[in-house]
C-alpha cells in the first residue's frame, strides 16, 4: 500500500476492528480501490453492498461477487442481471454450504476486510462483531487463497437457472458459476481463522471498554468516593427498614438491589488501584501498552493454542486482560518475559479432520456471539452510559456530588422518620 493511501491506520501494516460507522469506513475503502474487488457475502446481500459493487464496476474495476443462494437474495428485487450485464462475475454459493460463517472482501489484493456485511446497515451496530480490516500481507494472502479455494469448489458454469437450486419460481439468471454445497477443509480452516481474528478483536475492544470504565471509576472514587459511599449506605439502610416494616415484595427487590450496589462499591474500594498521585498515561505510553497487549494476546489467546494448553493459556490471558485494564505496564512486560522464556504450545500443525473443523467452526461462532453479548452488556451498563455521554468528567463529578448531598439529606431525614415508633 502506498503511503498516500487514505486507509484509516497510522502504521504501514495494521489489523484494526471497527464497531461504529462501519458502512462509511467500508464505503471509503471500496471507493478508493484502483483495480479489483473480490467479495463473498455469507448472508443476505444488502442493497448498500450491491450498489458499492455496481459503482466499482462502473469505474472499470474487476469485480467478483459471491452470494449465497438463499431466498433473501434470489427474491430480493436486486437487479442481478444488470450486475452481470455490466461485467461483474456473479457467483452463487448454494444455500446449504456450511463452510462459510462470515463475509470477506479483498480490495486491490492489498487490503482484506471481514465481518457480517449484511448487518452493517440493517442491524444495530452494537450487537454485531464489527468489521476487521487488515493489510498485513499474510492476512491478505490468506483471504485471497480462501476466496480462491471457494471458487475452485464450484461446479462450473451450469445451464440451469439459479432457482433450480432453490426449487422456486423461474429466474432470469442462468449460466452462472455455482459453488457446491459441500464445504472444503481449506475454506473451513480459513473461516475458522477469520472468526478467531474477530474474537481477538472483540477481546481487545472489551478490554479497552473495561479500561475506560476502570479509569472513570478510579477518578470518581478519588473525587467523590466518600459521598458516593455515604449515599449508597443510607439508601440501602433506608430501603431495608422500609421492607422490614411493610413486607412488600416490590420493596424487597429494591432493598436487595440497593444492598448489592453498596456491596459492589465496597468491593471496588477494597481493590488495589493506581495511586491517586500517578500521572495519567500519555499518548505514546498508551500506544506502547496497546501494542504490547496485542502482542501478548497473540501469544496466549486460548483460541490459538493446542487443546492441552488451553487452560494454562486462559489463566495467562486473564492476567493480561486484568493488567491491561489497570494500565499495569510492568506486569505486562513481566508476562512478555515469561512467555519468551517458556512459550505456550502453539497451534497444531497436524491437519484437522473435516468433522473437527466443523465442530471448531461452530464453537468459535458461539464464542464470538458470547463476546458480542458481553460487549452489549457493557454498552448498556449505567457506568458506560454515563462516561460515554460526559466529555468533562470533573464537571460531572461536581454536579453528581451536589445531587448526592441532597439525596443524603433526604435519606437521613427519611431514616429518622421511619425509626420513630408508631403511635
Amino acid at each position: 500500500m502506498s503511503e498516500s493511501t487514505a486507509h484509516p491506520a497510522p502504521e504501514r501494516y495494521f489489523s484494526r476492528a471497527h464497531f461504529s460507522n462501519t458502512f462509511e469506513i467500508l464505503s471509503s475503502l471500496i471507493t478508493q480501490s484502483q483495480s479489483q474487488v473480490t467479495s463473498c457475502v455469507d448472508a443476505a446481500c444488502s442493497p448498500a453492498w450491491f450498489k458499492l459493487m455496481l459503482a466499482c464496476r462502473r469505474r472499470g474495476l474487476k469485480v467478483t461477487l459471491i452470494v449465497r443462494a438463499i431466498e433473501q437474495n434470489t427474491h430480493s428485487g436486486l437487479a442481478w442481471e444488470r450486475l452481470v450485464a455490466m461485467g461483474v462475475q456473479l457467483v452463487w454459493l448454494e444455500a446449504d454450504n456450511t463452510s462459510m460463517r462470515t463475509s470477506a472482501c479483498v480490495i486491490d489484493q492489498s487490503v482484506a476486510v471481514s465481518g457480517n456485511f449484511d448487518q452493517v446497515t440493517s442491524a444495530a451496530e452494537s450487537v454485531f462483531s464489527g468489521i476487521l480490516i487488515q493489510n498485513l500481507p499474510a492476512a491478505v494472502a490468506a483471504c485471497l487463497e480462501g476466496l480462491n479455494q471457494l471458487l475452485r469448489s464450484g461446479t462450473g458454469a451450469v445451464d440451469l437457472p439459479l432457482t433450480e437450486l432453490r426449487k422456486t419460481t423461474p429466474s432470469p439468471l442462468a449460466n452462472q458459476l455455482v459453488l457446491s454445497a459441500d464445504p472444503t477443509a481449506k475454506v473451513m480452516a480459513w473461516q475458522l481463522s477469520l472468526l478467531a481474528d474477530h474474537s481477538m478483536a472483540l477481546d481487545e475492544e472489551i478490554a479497552d471498554m473495561h479500561q475506560k470504565i476502570n479509569a472513570f471509576d478510579n477518578q470518581q472514587d478519588d473525587a467523590i468516593g466518600d459521598v458516593v459511599g455515604e449515599y449508597l449506605d443510607l439508601k440501602q439502610r433506608y430501603l431495608a427498614q422500609l421492607y422490614q416494616q411493610s413486607g412488600n415484595e416490590k420493596e424487597q427487590v429494591q432493598a436487595q438491589a440497593a444492598q448489592t450496589d453498596f456491596a459492589q462499591f465496597q468491593f471496588r474500594q477494597s481493590q488495589p488501584s493506581q495511586p491517586p498521585s500517578a500521572e495519567p498515561l500519555g499518548a505514546t505510553q498508551q500506544q506502547e501498552i496497546k501494542h504490547l497487549y496485542r502482542k501478548l494476546i497473540m501469544l496466549c489467546h486460548p483460541d490459538r493454542v493446542q487443546a492441552q494448553h488451553k487452560r494454562q493459556a486462559q489463566d495467562v490471558f486473564q492476567r493480561v486482560q486484568t493488567s491491561y485494564r489497570n494500565f499495569d505496564f510492568s506486569v505486562l512486560k513481566n508476562i512478555e518475559q515469561q512467555l519468551q522464556q517458556v512459550p505456550l504450545g502453539g497451534l497444531s500443525t497436524a491437519p484437522d479432520s473435516f468433522m473437527s473443523l466443523k465442530q471448531r467452526l461452530a464453537e468459535e461462532q458461539d464464542r464470538l456471539s458470547s463476546r458480542c453479548v458481553t460487549r452489549l452488556h457493557i454498552l448498556h451498563s449505567p457506568t458506560w452510559r454515563t462516561l460515554s455521554t460526559q466529555s468533562n468528567w470533573d464537571l460531572w463529578f461536581t454536579q453528581q456530588a451536589e445531587y448526592l448531598q441532597a439525596e443524603i439529606q433526604r435519606y437521613s431525614l427519611a431514616l429518622e422518620v421511619i425509626a420513630q415508633p408508631v403511635p
